[in-house]
């Protein structure tokens, strides 16, 4: 994949997945041939470190996902890595989940208007979302779940009024700001109308110990949850 010539009759694919290679470090700058590229998923390469110098090229690009890349890092200063993300101007769908490199988000992101559904699962050392998210008003959905480390959520996210659902689960201090009685974050989300805010996620077993009207609701959250979680 790292030969160029690979991509060289590609100009016209419109979705890309990339699973299991295991001598990939990068992307590619060969993607720069991808110029109709708008969907992106990358599962399972063990040995990627970065998205650069490909990422940067697909401009068309509408959806990315990443998954279970254990060395992939996104280093969040504003350099050259920043300056990437500020390139995918088409960008809506972004969802990162078993990423234990991942640290930060890219400063860049900030940037990408057109973002309607953020999901990250199982980023186990995430600290820090981005600094500020007003920017992102075309925003819709923000999901986060098993990010243990996660402390806060991004500045401006009352601001965001097309924000229609959160998803938080499984992030104890995080939901510990969140709750609704005396989290110091209640008051900036409280507004939004599918809030969601599960302090742990169910290993076991993902049915109620009871049965019922009102359990079975529980039971389809749960359900949709799994199959979330799984499909990403």
């Amino acid at each position: 994949m790292n030969n160029e010539s690979f991509f060289y009759h590609l100009s016209k694919l419109k979705s890309l997945r990339i699973n299991g290679i295991k001598d990939l470090p990068h992307l590619p700058d060969g993607f720069k041939r991808l110029t109709s590229l708008e969907n992106l998923r990358i599962d399972k390469c063990s040995k990627l470190q970065s998205l650069s110098p490909g990422l940067h090229h697909l401009t068309s690009l509408k959806k990315l996902r990443i998954h279970g890349c254990s060395e992939l890092e996104m280093p969040n200063d504003d350099g050259s890595d920043a300056i990437m993300w500020q390139h995918l101007q088409s960008l809506s769908v972004l969802r990162l989940a078993g990423l234990p490199k991942l640290v930060a988000l890219p400063q860049g992101l900030q940037q990408l208007t057109t973002l309607q559904e953020i999901k990250f699962y199982g980023c186990e050392n995430l600290e820090a979302l981005l600094e500020n998210i007003s920017n992102l008003k075309s925003l819709k959905r923000l999901d986060i779940w098993d990010c243990p480390k996660l402390k806060s959520l991004p500045e401006g996210i009352d601001c965001l009024t097309s924000l229609e659902t959160l998803e938080i689960g499984s992030c104890p201090i995080l939901l510990e700001r969140c709750r609704e009685d005396k989290g110091d974050y209640w008051p900036k989300i409280s507004h939004i109308r599918q809030l969601e805010l599960e302090p742990i996620k169910e290993e076991k077993s993902i049915f109620p110990k009871t049965c019922g009207l009102f359990n079975s609701a529980k039971i389809f959250q749960a359900l949709k949850r799994r199959h979330n979680i799984c499909s990403y």
